[in-house]
């Protein structure tokens, strides 16, 4: 089986796509399949897989970094990304065109040319992402959007998403198509162990009179929530003092503004910034924790994060939002209305409550192992490619 990976992100690198899509990939990179993946001239190339091939398109110097999201750069390295997709296919057959996102789109006349199998990753919704950006939301792009969106559905022999919201938006433009619902799993790496000084430092900070440890890991990016977090943790601070706040990953941008916001709202002592860490070193920092925080304000799709955060079993703090309500419920999480008094309250009955805090944990181990094992990834990913290569027709 040959595949050619349209990847319009930064692969690879520690961001949610980029992520959920190598977890994907390893599926047919184990069992021997030649995958030739196009992407962009910024992030790491793999070297595990003899059978994985990095192409990368050209981009101007200045562009270096890459917001998570729609942006101008964005548009500019599509424009190489496409060119060099069609010259990967005028060289080579392929049995399987993967295509990322907008990368789907892309590669909607290559399907007419090549008569090569469209699979479309949907990982988010397009017209969505463009309808909240402040440059994109023009009515007229995002329904340009919905409009090369729906043909691009239409077209793929398939359509596979994260979460149950984007398999809804699939069926809301076409009831019948063929879709693959493969959410995300935990990520589990080889472990990479905090060093004895790093260890100890954080413990200084974070455990000076064994307060509790609220942990947050991901990106900094609006929807997140982080400002709906450190205003939850400013009401928190006036009824419970004994807990520390540990923030792992941001810019360093992002965490010069968030330490002055902290400084506004009277929590500077109690939030502790760890910057960005490899993803091996995720359950070194899950240790350290207590209590795992989610709150995220905007958006539809499942956090990434949550499928470890379950299986850590450590209780979960969460919006009650669509977003989490996909892979969480009370039983597993303590679920609160996204405002800075409920959120607060809800950390405040979990740090107060060991047994409740308990039982949370314990339920969200059953929950990820019931729903979102890696068994259960591997087999709907393995049915997801056999129907690919089958010999049905490819679509005009």
């Amino acid at each position: 089986m040959k595949i050619l990976v349209i990847s319009p992100q930064p692969f690879f690198s520690l961001r949610g796509t980029p992520i959920s899509t190598l977890r994907m990939l390893k599926v047919p990179l184990d069992e021997g399949a030649e995958i030739d993946i196009v992407t962009y001239p910024i992030g790491e190339d793999l070297t595990e897989w003899p059978n994985f091939k990095f192409y990368r398109c050209w981009g101007p110097t200045y562009i270096k970094t890459l917001p998570i999201g729609p942006s101008f750069s964005k548009l500019v390295l599509d424009f190489f990304l496409f060119w060099k997709a069609l010259s990967m296919l005028r060289k080579k057959k392929y049995d399987i065109i993967h295509g990322m996102e907008e990368g789907a789109i892309m590669a909607y006349p290559f399907v007419k040319m090549f008569k090569t199998p469209l699979l479309y990753d949907m990982d988010s919704y397009i017209p969505g992402q463009m309808a909240d950006h402040k440059f994109f939301k023009f009515p007229l792009f995002v329904k340009f959007a919905a409009f090369l969106d729906k043909k691009t559905i239409a077209l793929s022999k398939a359509v596979t998403t994260v979460c149950h919201d984007l398999t809804l938006k699939v069926h809301e433009i076409l009831p019948d198509k063929k879709v693959y619902q493969i959410e995300d799993t935990p990520m589990r790496e080889k472990d990479i162990p905090l060093s004895k000084e790093e260890k100890e430092s954080y413990l200084r900070q974070i455990k000076p009179n064994d307060e509790k440890v609220l942990l947050y890991t991901g990106n900094f990016t609006k929807y997140q929530g982080i400002d709906l977090l450190l205003q939850s943790i400013s009401v928190l601070v006036k009824s419970n003092t004994n807990f520390s706040l540990l923030l792992v990953g941001g810019e360093e941008d992002q965490i010069i503004n968030l330490k002055k916001d902290c400084s506004a709202l009277g929590i500077a002592d109690k939030v502790i910034f760890a910057g960005k860490q490899p993803k091996e070193k995720m359950n070194a920092f899950f240790k350290l924790g207590d209590v795992l925080v989610s709150p995220r304000s905007l958006g539809t799709n499942t956090p990434l994060k949550i499928y470890s955060y379950m299986e850590s079993g450590l209780p979960i703090v969460a919006t009650d939002r669509w977003t989490h309500q996909q892979a969480l419920n009370k039983e597993c999480a303590m679920l609160t209305e996204p405002t800075p008094e409920a959120y607060a309250k809800g950390l405040q009955k979990v740090i107060e409550d060991d047994t409740l805090a308990k039982q949370l944990g314990d339920k969200a181990i059953q929950e990820v192992n019931a729903r979102f094992s890696n068994e259960l990834f591997d087999k709907k990913t393995r049915e997801m490619y056999a129907y690919m290569i089958d010999n049905e027709p490819i679509r005009n």
